[in-house]
């Protein structure tokens, strides 16, 4: 079932699907640096002291989530 989602800057964003372009797992998380209509740029959470950012088209890869609450399977 799709549900519409909304995201502002600040919003926890989990990636629901692999993509190696990105180079993002299913179960990545990231915090919204910057949104518009036809990009967002994240931070993903690492274990490095500077935070790995990209940006990417949400039309192109739409396979995202709000990152508040995931199951234990993913974390």
């Amino acid at each position: 079932t799709y549900h519409e989602r909304t995201f502002a800057k600040g919003d926890r964003l989990l990636f629901t699907r692999n993509n190696n372009d990105l180079d993002v797992k299913n179960g990545s998380l990231g915090t919204i640096q910057e949104i518009s209509r036809n990009n967002i740029k994240v931070a993903l959470d690492t274990e490095e002291e500077e935070p790995r950012t990209l940006s990417f088209s949400p039309h192109l890869y739409p396979f995202i989530d709000n990152g508040w609450a995931t199951t234990i399977h993913k974390s």
